[in-house]
């Protein structure tokens, strides 16, 4: 799929993640264009939902900063919402204690003015909203058990050394 040039006439932006680093050009030559469509669609108030290396160019195009992790966490982990989550539209009827599926080695710094809505102790900013009409998961809901073990089998050596806890993901 080819990036749209501008957040004109696009209902909404889902930003996916991907292998590469937020915090660095390297192995994608979009990525320039990616932070100004976002940045465009931070200022037009275009709903953006923004999902692990997703999220941490949202973080980055809305003045945050992304970096390299303590480690790679692949697997299953809990999170925990924050107290901006109870007055949040997407978070105000989350469980206080989620378990879900990871992929990821980088971490994100927030933005001032951005919302905190879900942390872990190991990679504290795990979910957050800029805005209105963006929010930015660190986490991948959009796997299920099958897809984490595709990643475990995909990604032997990270596995190796990543914390990792089989189970489902409560339902969500």
């Amino acid at each position: 799929m080819l990036l749209p040039e501008s957040p004109a006439g696009v209902e909404a932006l889902v930003v996916m993640g991907g292998p590469m680093a937020a915090h660095s050009d390297a192995g994608c030559p979009a990525r320039r264009a990616e932070l100004a469509l976002l940045r465009e669609a931070l200022a037009a108030e275009v709903p953006v939902l923004a999902v692990g290396l997703g999220a941490r160019l949202l973080a980055v195009a809305a003045g945050g900063a992304a970096r390299t992790g303590s480690g790679s966490r692949l697997g299953w982990g809990e999170v925990r919402t924050c107290p901006a989550a109870d007055r949040d539209p997407l978070f105000a009827s989350v469980s206080e204690q989620l378990r879900v599926p990871h992929r990821h080695g980088d971490t994100m710094e927030l933005p001032d003015g951005a919302a905190l809505l879900a942390s872990c102790e190991r990679n504290p900013v795990q979910a957050f909203r800029v805005g209105g009409s963006a929010w930015g998961l660190q986490f991948h809901l959009e796997v299920d058990e099958a897809a984490v073990d595709a990643f475990v089998t995909a990604f032997p050596e990270e596995a190796a050394t990543a914390p990792r806890t089989a189970g489902v993901a409560n339902g969500s």
